[in-house]
Order: structure tokens, then sequence, then C-alpha cells
């Protein structure tokens, strides 16, 4: 029961530390849980940008971007993934959950890597960042994502 209770606490402090424990926002940007599907796209379109631009000046202040909406999507996103899971299956699902990230990053990377190659690594930024801001775009036909809390 003490070890329970200690992890309890624990996790606890972890969620005011990353939402505040509101019901609709990060303590980083309150309310950010309201749009991910407009997030997503903005990440997405910022992405297409980067690999359009030849000057250094926009491309850091588009990567900047890229940062920005990344924060904005992924803080709430962890956050509802927190609040939404039973602690009873919280190791199970956070195991998973990064098996399946880290992965998937993996395969991306090195499926990135052999596409810069092949189409130049302006090309891929563009292909991925199109890639994100349709599955942003489409989120915002899921109700499920539109009416996130």
């Amino acid at each position: 029961a003490g070890l329970e209770a200690a992890r309890d606490a624990a996790s606890a402090r972890q969620r005011v530390i990353v939402c505040d424990e509101s019901p609709n926002g990060a303590a980083i940007a309150p309310g950010a849980t309201r749009d991910f599907a407009g997030r997503l796209a903005g990440l997405g379109a910022a992405m297409v940008g980067a690999g359009l631009t030849t000057n250094p000046a926009v491309a850091i202040a588009l990567f900047f971007g890229i940062g920005v909406a990344n924060m904005l999507y992924l803080v709430p996103t962890i956050t509802l993934f927190q609040e939404l899971t039973p602690q009873r299956l919280f190791g199970r699902v956070v195991s998973s959950r990064q098996a399946l990230t880290f992965g998937a990053m993996a395969i991306s990377m090195g499926a990135a890597g052999y596409l810069a190659g092949v189409l130049g690594a302006a090309a891929v930024l563009m292909l991925g960042g199109g890639l994100i801001a349709v599955a942003g775009l489409g989120g915002l036909f899921v109700p499920a994502m539109r009416g996130a809390r």
C-alpha cells in the first residue's frame, strides 16, 4: 500500500508539472489540447516551408516554429495519455507506446536517410511535412480529434 501511494503521489506530481491538472490544457500553453489537428497541420506546413526555402535565416525561423508546434502538439497529447490511462495499466501502456514510437522513429530515420540520398534532403522535408499536414487536416474531420480536451 505504501509503494502504491508513493507511485500515485509521484504520478500526481508529474501531472501537475505537465498539465497543471486542468481538464483542457497544459501549463505551458493553456487550452493547447483544443486544437491537436491544427497544430499538427501547422507543424507539417512549417516542414514543407523549410524544404522550400534556400534562405538560412528563414530556415532557422521555420525550424524554431517546427519545435514550438511540436511542443504544442506533444505536451497536450502526453497529458491526455497520462490522464486517460488507468493506473493499473500505466506501465504496460507506456512501454508499448515507447516501443511503437521509437520503432517508428528508427524506421523513419532509415527511410529518410535513404530518400535523402535519392531525392535530396529538401524533398524529404517537404514529403514528410506534407504527410504530417495531411494527417493534421484529416484530423479536422475526426470528431474525437476536433473535440479532444
